[in-house]
């Protein structure tokens, strides 16, 4: 809620109209449960963000693995050693990126959907998902820090090119 100024520019002509938004008189939630409900939106969406890309990134080493080595019984040794932790799942109980978007996600549409202040099991499972989203990026770091700059080193020696996970904005 507030009073804001209104602009528009059309063929170098501009133009400005006040406009006050005032709150929906149905909604019964203090200034300060909205500000709350949008502090926590803000902690989500870089984390939201940043799950999102490990994810892509993930899947996309991945697809780059099936293309390269579909067989993965005929490669040889040192490069069969490094593939094969890249291609796998990760252990039960283990957070991914994936399933920190998906909680993450879901409190981000529980909080848009109501005007009330945030819960505190909604707070604390945040701060649950972040936690999560540390271990997932340590994992992620050490499979590209390891298994995949082994892999790159065993394809360095066999004069092949090394597997690049690609560019985020593409």
């Amino acid at each position: 809620p507030g009073t804001y100024t209104v602009v528009l520019t059309v063929d170098g002509q501009r133009y400005t109209a006040p406009l006050t938004v005032t709150e929906d008189p149905r909604v019964k939630a203090t200034p300060a449960d909205l500000q709350a409900s949008l502090a926590l939106s803000q902690k989500i969406a870089p984390a939201l963000a940043e799950a999102t890309l490990g994810y892509r990134e993930q899947r996309a080493l991945k697809e780059m693995l099936d293309q390269r080595f579909p067989d993965a019984a005929k490669l040889r040794a040192e490069i069969r050693t490094s593939v094969e932790p890249l291609r796998a799942e990760p252990a039960e109980g283990r957070p991914t990126f994936e399933s920190i978007s998906e909680m993450l996600a879901g409190i981000e549409r529980a909080l848009e959907s109501a005007d009330v202040g945030p819960a505190p099991a909604q707070q604390q499972f945040v701060d649950d998902a972040l936690i999560k989203l540390d271990a997932a990026r340590r994992d992620w770091s050490q499979a590209k820090s390891g298994s995949l700059a082994n892999l790159n080193a065993a394809l360095a020696r066999a004069g092949e090119k090394p597997v690049v996970i690609p560019d985020k904005d593409k």
